[in-house]
């Protein structure tokens, strides 16, 4: 099963709302260079440096935040991943709701 990654981003984003609109910025940005990436190598590398990232922010990012991509990181990253095994299947479920 393809996991659609777009509701951690939407529930990150939810979750930070005005008081933590820079850190959720900076997060952004990196959260979709790992979406984007061309591999499922790639895309491990890639979530792997944003982990990283992200757990060295340390007080800077609200716990909140650094809870859900340690639940994501944890529970769904392999099922992030499967959509690099079936690349016709959808990566995002709105895409499943059009």
């Amino acid at each position: 099963m393809i996991t659609c990654i777009l509701h951690l981003f939407i529930g990150i984003r939810d979750g930070c709302k005005r008081k933590y609109r820079e850190q959720f910025e900076v997060i952004a940005s990196d959260f979709w260079y790992c979406y984007e990436a061309g591999t499922k190598r790639g895309f491990a590398l890639r979530w792997s440096a944003f982990m990283k990232r992200c757990l060295a922010f340390g007080d800077w990012l609200p716990q909140r935040m650094i809870g859900k991509l340690i639940r994501a990181d944890e529970n769904k990253l392999a099922s992030y991943k499967a959509w690099y095994d079936r690349p016709e299947g959808h990566r995002v479920s709105t895409e499943v709701d059009v």
